[in-house]
This record gives C-alpha cells, sequence and structure tokens, in this order.
C-alpha cells in the first residue's frame, strides 16, 4: 500500500509527487516530477538509536520557479 501526497508551487500547480510505502521494513520514499521522473529516493536505515535515513538525489532537474 502507498501513501501519496503532492508539492505545489505558489500559483497551485503540482510540481512533485511523493510516494511512501506504508507496509514495508524501514520507510521508503520516491518523490517524483509530474513528468514522471525520479527525483530522489529515501530510505530510513535500520537499527540506529534515532530515526536515520539515506538520501539520494538522482536528477538535478528540480524545480527553480
Amino acid at each position: 500500500m502507498h501513501r501519496k501526497l503532492y508539492v505545489k508551487n505558489e500559483n497551485g500547480k503540482n510540481i512533485y509527487k511523493i510516494s511512501s510505502k506504508v507496509f514495508s521494513v524501514g520507510h521508503k520514499t520516491v518523490i517524483c516530477a509530474t513528468s514522471g521522473e525520479k527525483v530522489a529516493y529515501i530510505e530510513q536505515k535500520l537499527f540506529h538509536l534515532m530515526p536515520t535515513y539515506n538520501v539520494f538525489l538522482l536528477t538535478m532537474s528540480l524545480y527553480a520557479g
């Protein structure tokens, strides 16, 4: 099962879709541009005292305005 939310710009247009796997070992999140291109991937590292995450930037086409 996935949980989805959208990031909007100042005009209310969707610019990113964030999708998280709800039932998985460790949290896994994918951030995609509205074109469907994967922009970043975030995963939780397990077995740490505090929540620890790895963030992977997959492209440099981040929204610039």
